[in-house]
């Protein structure tokens, strides 16, 4: 069993509008709740899917300076006027392809949710479960 193919949605977003000093955005989104919906390529194919959030630092994209948590500058915004499911879609699966450690984890609880296969014992249940 392998996975044949992963389907990127945002389930909800939060936005406001931000001034700081001089410059001021409106819609400026600053929290993505996303889900990665993976397809395996068995003879039926299982669907599993797995859920997180991403958040975004307003002053730091208002302001096109770097993001403390990537060092990213975000020198591409995008307008409320010009923004759609797919565009926040493709957010969410720019930082899968960017933060390996996201990638991993994602990957991994597909995998388990899939087959149970549990090597690293990251859903093994604790002492006091």
């Amino acid at each position: 069993m392998a996975i044949a193919s992963k389907t990127f949605t945002v389930t909800r977003y939060e936005y406001g509008n931000y001034t700081f000093g001089n410059n001021y955005k409106k819609g400026v989104v600053t929290q993505l709740f996303w889900n990665i919906a993976y397809t395996d390529d068995s003879s039926t194919p299982q669907t599993v899917n797995v859920e997180g959030a991403l958040a975004f630092d307003p002053y730091h994209l208002v302001n096109g300076t770097a993001d403390p948590r990537t060092g990213a500058v975000n020198s591409s915004y995008t307008e409320w006027a010009d923004l759609n499911d797919a565009k926040l879609a493709s957010w969410v699966e720019s930082e899968y392809n960017r933060d390996s450690s996201l990638k991993a984890f994602c990957d991994y609880k597909a995998n388990y949710l899939l087959t149970g296969a549990d090597p690293d014992r990251k859903f093994e249940a604790g002492p006091f479960d």
